[in-house]
């Protein structure tokens, strides 16, 4: 997606020469209080169905492979739903509005089904916020969870509403997740672990939702200040947080101790967003216009990284620009 919001497919079937291969139209940006908080795109778990928000619709696309793309139906987004909404996969998309959602049956995307609405009221009472509508985040990988917050901020001690989806369209448990929490939060591809950060610290929270009408914190880590977004691999072994200038990567493999694995300082601008691929062992990062892709097979960082020092280990400045609070280390020792 562009900085004009111009939404357009990549083939990254050979990852060291991306190509563009179709267009998706153009999104418009939601907002809150002025603020852009996400880019009007979303996808199913198998990224076979795109939804993009833009001219008052959710527009629903199916990807047929990596450079086509079918436009099918589109469902009404109101203007107060400042452009929140999206698929959740499930066969549900959503739609925001002032007194909650509306829920979509996309099981046929050409011909998409209204199934039904949930009410959620906002915390505040400020007149303009509830105009404003309740949703700040929607978390959408996996499409079992969708999480609304209900106090109307862009920075907060927010108060999560979680949704539970079946295999039909429409939700099938609601909970409010325990305590107040901060404003980034997004599930695990297999949704049975929630990550949040904190409202007020560099804290991210990992909860487990398998039972979810029960919420229970597993673990809690020290990251980065000022979160900005979080993310899972594929597998649910690697956790992704990063603020404005780091990514840190995460291995959660053991819910009860993470354990930071990489941290890494891109050269060329702010952290927009970042995405794992699921297809290939690849961290993609957006900066300033540019999307770069991270390898993440540790072999083959280490040739490259071999191949640009000669075979010689990083210097300690290297270290704590590349990789800062991971212990250096020399990965040309096995060449």
């Amino acid at each position: 997606m562009t900085l004009t919001g111009q939404v357009r497919l990549w083939n990254l079937s050979d990852p060291h020469h991306p190509a563009i291969s179709t267009s998706l139209g153009t999104a418009d940006f939601p907002t809150l209080a002025g603020f852009y908080v996400g880019p009007g795109v979303t996808s199913d778990a198998a990224g076979d169905l795109v939804a993009v928000v833009g001219s008052g619709a959710l527009h629903l696309w199916r990807i047929t492979d990596a450079i086509d793309a079918v436009a099918a139906g589109s469902l009404p987004v109101p203007a107060a739903a400042n452009n929140f909404a999206g698929v959740l996969g499930n066969h549900t998309a959503m739609v925001a509005t002032t007194a909650g959602f509306d829920w979509w049956d996309v099981s046929n995307p050409d011909h998409p089904v209204r199934a039904g609405s949930s009410s959620v009221a906002a915390a505040s009472t400020d007149t303009k916020a509830k105009q404003d509508g309740v949703v700040m985040n929607s978390a959408t990988t996996g499409g079992a969870v969708l999480a609304a917050d209900t106090t109307n901020q862009v920075s907060c001690q927010c108060r999560w509403l979680l949704f539970r989806f079946g295999a039909n369209a429409g939700p099938t448990a609601r909970v409010t997740l325990p305590g107040a929490v901060g404003s980034v939060l997004s599930p695990s591809n297999d949704n049975r672990l929630l990550a949040s950060d904190s409202s007020n610290a560099n804290v991210v929270t990992l909860w487990d939702i398998s039972d979810p009408q029960h919420p229970q914190p597993r673990s809690s880590i020290l990251a980065l200040e000022g979160i900005r977004g979080i993310t899972f691999d594929p597998a649910d072994r690697v956790m992704a947080v990063w603020n404005n200038d780091t990514v840190q990567l995460w291995d959660i493999h053991n819910r009860t101790s993470p354990n930071l694995e990489a941290s890494y300082k891109p050269a060329d601008g702010s952290i927009a967003t970042a995405a794992f691929s699921l297809t290939q062992p690849t961290l993609l990062l957006a900066t300033n216009g540019t999307v770069s892709m991270l390898d993440m097979d540790p072999a083959k960082l280490a040739d490259h990284l071999c191949q640009y020092t000669g075979g010689a280990p990083l210097t300690a400045s290297q270290w704590q620009r590349y990789a800062p609070g991971i212990a250096p280390q020399d990965p040309c020792l096995r060449h």
